[in-house]
């Protein structure tokens, strides 16, 4: 074996120069190459046979730089940027294609051609496999042969790495465009059992991103947990189904999350088969559709609610109708005994101009409900202002108690401060305190109550009346309707009284309801909150 200054000698006579313990080639490159190359080779005879045989090649621009291990080589790399590596396999560090291992591990982008004395065609075609451009064996090829590696694998790994920068890019818009949309994606391995699936689809099903290593049978039961048990059976039944002859698989269930909220998945999938037709695979994609399913509830919602508002008002047409035409026919029939008999008695004569002003005053009652109810169905909004509302029931009081001189009208009124419509709320007890006296006979007891409850008012109509039917009482808010009680004593009313109370209630954000017994009595309550940012119990 030659010296380290007897193999300086030998390389001075091809024009090399021993720095340290690599020959580095004098100026026999290009002083401003354009192919930069790292020639990892321990031989520095067969580096220097490599170096020549580049030399010889016309219009090849490079630089050499000689690594005599992978350890180094990786240094060099660290430290300089190469276009291309030509490796040796047999190294003191490294043996076979551990090299290759190696080197594509710390850099993946980097062109490996390997340059090696084994002529072994399936060490060659794992080389590739494992990473390298191109394979060349020593004694085989020329300078034209090499440069022609170069260039090529070069080119290879150029156009490899822009397919991966546009296939990065794609993949970048596609998980941007899969997130922005909700989906969620999902695959099943049916020859291992092992089910995967995104984060986004975890987050779907309520679940925790799936964990490497995590056993299988843990992620199938956390799976199933999640679905809806009403659901459960349906699933598997489905997924059986379509793995026996199927080939699309389609579904919709629900999954409970951690909070008992409810969620709606709209699953798409495909089976995949092996020649045999034996299922191997299973994958898909989750859409969130919840939102779709609430908006085609609250469309159904809507639908039935409308239908119901269109029957009702079919009916309050025909009530309308109805209650119109007895104060009209009165009316209509009192001034005829007028026109067709002038000779009538003073006392006839004013009987009938009594009644038909009387109907009159009642006609125009209703007639003055019916447009209050229009406007509330309208969307009439109401005032909103600070009132006592204790004087405003004061008032309401003491206009009820010129209406009638037969019954025992008493108050009790706690000072109640609230904001609402002054003149609306005065109507409320007005219809409150009327529906009381006509309901109770002579003699009996009508007392209205005023209550500051927290943060709401409670507002207390009571009488001695004759009570409503249990029967009756779901009713009593629906317009024109009446109670039979009620229609045999006929006080009078315009049978929309109670449905415009509780539009007021409700405009105001309280409620109201009735409490009745037979022959003992009624008391109408209403729950008025103080401010707007409280709500009736």
């Amino acid at each position: 074996m030659r010296s380290s200054s007897g193999w300086c000698a030998v390389l001075r006579t091809f024009g090399w120069r021993w720095c340290g313990c690599h020959p580095r080639r004098e100026s026999r490159v290009s002083p401003t190459p354009s192919i930069r190359i790292l020639l990892v080779e321990d031989n520095p005879g067969d580096a220097f046979l490599v170096e020549e045989l580049l030399s010889e090649v016309e219009g090849l621009s490079l630089s050499v730089r000689r690594a005599g291990r992978v350890a180094e080589a990786l240094e060099a790399l660290a430290n300089a940027r190469f276009d291309a590596v030509l490796l040796d396999l047999s190294l003191p560090d490294a043996h076979g294609l551990e090299a290759v291992h190696r080197l594509r591990a710390a850099l993946p982008e980097v062109t490996i051609v390997v340059l090696s004395g084994l002529n072994d065609e399936q060490t060659a075609l794992q080389a590739v496999r494992e990473g390298a451009q191109d394979y060349l064996v020593k004694g085989r090829v020329d300078g034209e042969a090499i440069a022609r590696a170069l260039r090529h694998s070069l080119e290879r790994s150029r156009i490899q790495l822009e397919l991966e920068h546009q296939r990065r890019s794609l993949e970048a818009q596609m998980s941007l465009a899969i997130e922005a949309a909700g989906i969620g994606l999902w695959e099943w391995d049916l020859v291992k059992g092992k089910p995967r699936w995104s984060e986004e689809q975890a987050r779907l099903l309520g679940l925790e991103p799936p964990q490497e290593g995590e056993p299988i049978a843990t992620k199938l039961r956390a799976l199933l947990r999640a679905v809806h048990p009403d659901d459960r059976k349906r699933l598997k039944s489905k997924v059986r189904q379509v793995l026996e002859a199927g080939e699309l698989y389609e579904d919709e269930f629900r999954v409970v999350l951690s909070g008992g909220q409810e969620r709606w998945l709209a699953v798409r999938g495909r089976v995949y088969r092996d020649r045999s037709g034996r299922p191997t695979r299973m994958a898909g994609i989750t859409l969130d559709t919840t939102q779709r399913r609430l908006a085609e509830e609250a469309l159904r919602q809507s639908e039935a609610r409308l239908r119901e508002i269109n029957q009702a008002q079919q009916r309050f047409v025909a009530d309308a109708a109805h209650e119109l035409r007895a104060p009209l026919t009165a009316i209509q029939g009192n001034l005829e005994l007028l026109h067709r008999y002038p000779e009538m008695s003073p006392q006839d004569r004013m009987d009938s101009v009594v009644q038909a002003l009387q109907e009159a005053r009642r006609l125009g009652r209703l007639v003055a409900d019916m447009l209050a109810l229009a406007r509330g169905d309208a969307g009439h909004r109401l005032k909103r202002e600070s009132i006592e509302l204790d004087r405003v029931l004061l008032e309401a009081f003491e206009s009820a108690c010129h209406l009638s001189q037969q019954h025992h009208l008493t108050h009790e009124l706690e000072p109640v401060r609230l904001v609402g419509d002054r003149d609306y709320l005065k109507q409320l007890a007005l219809i409150l305190l009327d529906n009381a006296l006509k309901y109770t006979p002579p003699g009996g007891k009508v007392h209205l109550a005023l209550l500051h409850q927290g943060g709401h008012a409670e507002l207390r109509v009571s009488d001695t009346g004759n009570g409503i039917a249990p029967q009756d009482l779901p009713h009593v808010f629906e317009r024109f309707y009446r109670a039979d009680q009620s229609r045999r004593r006929d006080p009078g009313g315009s049978g929309l009284g109670l449905s415009i109370a509780k539009w007021i209630v409700e405009q105001h954000g309280g409620k109201i309801r009735l409490e009745s017994e037979l022959g003992k009595g009624t008391t109408a309550i209403v729950w008025l909150p103080l401010s707007a940012g409280h709500s009736a119990p």
